[in-house]
């Protein structure tokens, strides 16, 4: 049976988008997930790590997508990887929380694409950082349209990460 990568785009898809560093060429998700398959990589390694964070409810859809490109790009750009970027609703109570989904391959992706180079999301400290990063965003986010800062940080704004194998 063959694997399917990706994140599947629902009619419930408030934003979706491939994000690629500065220097590269634009990728299409087809392109890139046909791309990570195609690569020779070790036996056991993972192949994407999946990032789900629930976004502030209390900002507008824009902001949230703002948001999630700043802190994606921090995270993740800058080391010369790819994401997979989708923002859905879900209906809570009588409200709309916001959820990102980023597939991130392990793979570095370079002005010549995607290479073989695999990027070790379990380095010391790495996610770690990232986490804590993803609530001084959402903090100073929060802040900058009116509401008050989360001390300590709100439980449902830390990411949940996954590895794909």
């Amino acid at each position: 049976m063959e694997k399917t990568y990706g994140i599947g785009l629902a009619a419930d898809t408030d934003h979706s988008t491939i994000l690629v560093p500065e220097q590269c060429e634009p990728i299409t998700r087809e392109a890139l997930w046909n791309a990570v398959v195609e690569t020779e990589l070790p036996k056991k390694a993972p192949i994407a790590l999946m990032l789900t964070i629930l976004l502030p409810f209390e900002l507008s859809i824009n902001n949230n997508t703002d948001l999630a490109n700043r802190y994606l790009s921090r995270s993740f750009l800058m080391r010369q990887l790819v994401v997979d970027v989708v923002i859905k609703s879900v209906t809570v109570g009588q409200g709309r929380q916001p959820i990102l989904h980023a597939l991130i391959p392990a793979l570095h992706y370079r002005e010549s694409g995607l290479t073989a180079a695999l990027f070790d999301f379990t380095q010391l400290g790495y996610m770690g950082r990232c986490r804590r990063r993803w609530v001084r965003y959402a903090n100073c986010e929060l802040k900058r349209a009116g509401y008050r800062k989360m001390k300590p940080p709100h439980p449902l704004l830390t990411p949940k990460l996954e590895m794909i194998d």
